[in-house]
């Protein structure tokens, strides 16, 4: 009588590890365009929220301090009477095209403004804009999403 031992062998085979590492590669590569249009969809709200910010504390801080102060749409180092604001190179401001700055009035309220303001923030790649409205009396208000 013969008997015969077989070892177990615990682990993967080559063809396994293969196979495992091919429907990764594929779900990867499938998964990626979306992730990346998820990014440019935030780094837009991310813009519009900061630009909402940057207006809410500018005027918050002429009320305050019953000065005027100056938002600038440029980088720069924040003070206490003047804010800066600069879009992320991915995004595009489409409106206003031509604003360098705006002024706070001590009550809050826009200086040489005789409309309300419509900001459009753009992003090419997802085909997607923001929209923010800044009245006269400087109250933010935001606008339904539309497209580049």
């Amino acid at each position: 009588m013969v008997v015969v031992m077989r070892t177990i062998r615990k682990g993967f085979t080559f063809i396994e590890l293969i196979i495992a590492s091919l429907v990764f590669a594929i779900v990867a590569v499938l998964a990626i365009p979306s992730f990346s249009k998820m990014l440019a969809k935030q780094n837009l709200n991310s813009d519009i929220r900061s630009l909402a910010n940057v207006l809410t504390q500018g005027r918050s801080q002429a009320v305050f301090l019953r000065k005027e102060i100056q938002i600038n749409f440029a980088t720069g180092a924040n003070t206490d009477t003047q804010y800066y604001w600069s879009i992320n190179p991915q995004n595009k401001l489409i409106s206003p095209a031509t604003l360098s700055s705006l002024t706070f009035k001590k009550d809050g309220a826009l200086s040489a403004v005789t409309a309300d303001i419509e900001f459009k923030l753009c992003n090419s790649k997802i085909g997607m804009t923001k929209n923010l409205i800044l009245t006269k009396s400087g109250s933010i208000f935001y606008k339904a999403d539309g497209t580049c």
